[in-house]
């Protein structure tokens, strides 16, 4: 709620003259929330039980070497799928040198690729690559808890994060290292459930320290790739404001304007569209229902122009339900949401703290787009992390002390 207290706020008080929404649309956005929350207190009535953590009757550990290892020997892997990307990368940017020209086109041409790839590079090395350094993210999971351990094993939880920093200057993006920062954090969080009180605390204090210098440095990260993205701009100052100001408010504008263009109901071809193109790709669905990976870009602004591509959670679900499908859908989300909390309470697993963290995710990022949509990418994380959590169980590595 938090959140969304701020997006309003800056969105009725935009200096940049960002489009106002109308009450209609306000009523779907609030429509929106609020069954969000209704739908995660409404099983949360049903989990009345005492305010004990785990970790208040029993301690865990975990075999901090064993899991140590684990992480650098997958972070191997990334590496190999990072170096695979950067191979293709280099083709279309004539040895890199294109980042430092026009670090504008480089970005336009990576989101292009996302869609139809370039004669130029091996389709099957570069797609090879990206889903090697997707690992990035379920073991980003695994390093925020292994951050929340005592040996000097404790910092290779920060590979993963070292690995999605290059990844993200690589593609000059920012959005994944805000992913995979959040998992690694709530990850850390909720393991703190399973310790004892006064090792709680300990995690608590570090969590804090952690979360303060991630702070400074994510805002360092978007003002340089702001400024290296608009190389040709004059005002960079101008644009670093506005630009920080709209990926906050912004979406909520952007639905404002798609509204207002009154699209049919696509039933599911928007919320899903990522299942639905791999689908379209092995031909069990046609190909012309499938949607783009990203949005269109549209001018939010009565002034100066400024385009932005997302469009708020609520944008997905209208386009393919209407206001019905808002309120359903975002019941049945908030409901998972504390359905999942509570497999966390009840016990430890792996796979139980990667999809707290992804969901407690979905609800931060609601201002900025479904994070739904990209279901096909989840549910392999999702299975990345079953099959690691297997092995590792049948390894024997938890123990209650």
């Amino acid at each position: 709620m938090l959140v969304w207290i701020s997006v309003f706020y800056l969105h009725y008080n935009n200096p940049y003259h960002f489009i106002k929404i109308s009450d209609s649309t306000l009523q779907i956005i609030i429509t929106g929330i609020f069954f969000l929350v209704l739908g995660y207190y409404f099983l949360n009535s049903f989990y009345l039980h005492d305010d004990h953590l785990p970790g208040d009757k029993g301690d865990i550990e975990i075999n901090e070497a064993f899991w140590g290892k684990f992480i650098l020997f997958i972070s191997f892997f990334i590496a190999i799928g990072i170096f695979l990307v950067l191979i293709e990368i280099s083709k279309i940017t004539n040895g890199f040198k294109l980042y430092f020209e026009n670090p504008f086109i480089v970005r336009e041409t990576l989101v292009k690729m996302t869609e139809e790839f370039s004669p130029q590079i091996s389709i099957f090395r570069y797609k090879a690559g990206s889903y090697l350094c997707s690992l990035m993210y379920p073991l980003s999971s695994m390093g925020g808890m292994m951050m929340a351990q005592k040996s000097r094993w404790r910092f290779t939880g920060l590979l993963p994060l070292i690995l999605v920093v290059f990844y993200s200057i690589v593609h000059l993006n920012r959005f994944g290292l805000i992913t995979s920062l959040c998992i690694w954090f709530f990850s850390m969080i909720y393991f703190g459930m399973y310790v004892s009180p006064l090792r709680r605390k300990v995690i608590t204090r570090k969590t804090l320290l952690y979360i303060s210098i991630a702070i400074i440095f994510v805002t360092v990260f978007f003002i340089t790739i702001i400024r290296w993205r608009a190389f040709y701009v004059i005002d960079v100052e101008y644009l670093i404001r506005k630009s920080l100001y709209s990926y906050i408010s912004g979406p909520v504008s952007a639905f404002e304007k798609f509204v207002l263009s009154d699209e049919p109901l696509l039933y599911g071809a928007s919320s899903f569209r990522s299942v639905i193109r791999w689908l379209a790709r092995v031909g069990l669905m046609n190909k012309n229902i499938a949607l783009a990976t990203h949005g269109d870009f549209i001018n939010i602004s009565r002034g100066e122009p400024m385009f932005l591509n997302t469009y708020t959670f609520v944008k997905a679900l209208y386009q393919d339900f209407g206001l019905v499908g808002v309120g359903i859908i975002s019941m049945i989300w908030g409901m998972l949401t504390r359905y999942l909390i509570e497999r966390c309470f009840r016990q430890f697993r792996i796979i139980n703290l990667f999809l707290v963290s992804i969901f407690i995710l979905s609800f931060v990022m609601t201002f900025y787009e479904f994070y739904f949509e990209g279901l096909s990418v989840l549910i392999y994380w999702s299975i990345v992390v079953f099959v690691m959590e297997k092995y590792l169980h049948e390894r024997s590595i938890v123990k209650y002390a």
